[in-house]
């Protein structure tokens, strides 16, 4: 079965004042990110997007503080 290589669609989660963007995690290539109306929203947003596009089978603590680390307020 083939599948057509598509590029990852940016996800968001409702329209908030709180952002999150993959590349800024380290992931550079990665054009993903969400907003949120608080960095908890932001973060499990986050979370979804590391299980199901990176493959991480869980998110420890260090690597939520990293993630709260890139979350930014929108001016």
């Amino acid at each position: 079965m083939a599948t057509s290589k598509q590029p990852e669609r940016r996800e968001t989660g409702s329209k908030g004042s709180y952002s999150f963007r993959c590349a800024d995690a380290g992931f550079t290539s990665c054009t993903w990110q969400t907003q949120g109306s608080s960095p908890e929203q932001v973060l499990r947003n986050a979370e979804q997007h590391g299980r199901e596009r990176r493959n991480m089978t869980g998110f420890d603590e260090k690597t939520r503080s990293m993630v709260r680390s890139k979350i930014h307020q929108a001016a």
